[in-house]
């Protein structure tokens, strides 16, 4: 199970985010070549199959979805002291904006100043996340609701950590790509 620790962490990272910050793509804006384009599509289909056995694993495990409820809080009241005033209300937001730039023209001036207003918002909550992410008790808490998920989700899927660890692999090449071609690269 410790060879999965990393890749879990990631993976549990995406999905409290709920893959709207995970990855880039068309909600954010950006054109994507043909073979980084099927790397999305690949860590978007895992997300989504991964996402699914998540959900019967907190189904089935009442415990696990009260751990997960806790850490949630625990992690909210956190991001609240790292300066996010209202962290629920800026992921809704979040979810809110992208759904609107996917149904805007890409050319529309009223698109770029979203995205703008998007971007923004997105970085402030990141910021709030990763403070929130480096706190002791947060780590703690999220390592035993990890560990446990992934152990039910084995339980479920043999597949499951594989495919963590896939869905992890996908997101490190995308995310290296993403700052080579910020950076000018």
């Amino acid at each position: 199970m410790a060879a999965f620790r990393i890749s879990a962490s990631a993976f549990m990272a995406a999905m409290a985010l709920m893959g709207i910050l995970a990855l880039p793509g068309p909600a954010t804006g950006e054109a994507l070549p043909g073979e980084q384009e099927a790397m999305v599509a690949e860590a978007n289909e895992l997300l989504e199959d991964l996402t699914a056995l998540r959900e019967q694993a907190l189904a089935e495990n009442p415990g696990l979805a009260t751990r997960q409820e806790e850490l949630e809080d625990l992690v909210t009241v956190k991001m609240q002291e790292a300066g996010l005033a209202s962290p629920r209300d800026a992921l809704r937001e979040l979810r809110s904006m992208a759904g609107e730039l996917r149904g805007m023209e890409a050319d529309s001036p009223e698109r770029a100043d979203l995205l703008e207003a998007y971007q923004e918002s997105r970085r402030q909550v990141m910021q709030a996340r990763e403070e929130a992410m480096q706190d002791r008790e947060v780590q703690q808490a999220e390592a035993r609701l990890r560990d446990q998920l992934i152990e039910v989700m084995g339980e479920i899927d043999p597949e499951a950590p594989t495919m963590i660890e896939r869905f992890d692999e996908l997101r490190e090449e995308l995310s290296g790509i993403r700052e080579g071609s910020q950076s000018g690269g």
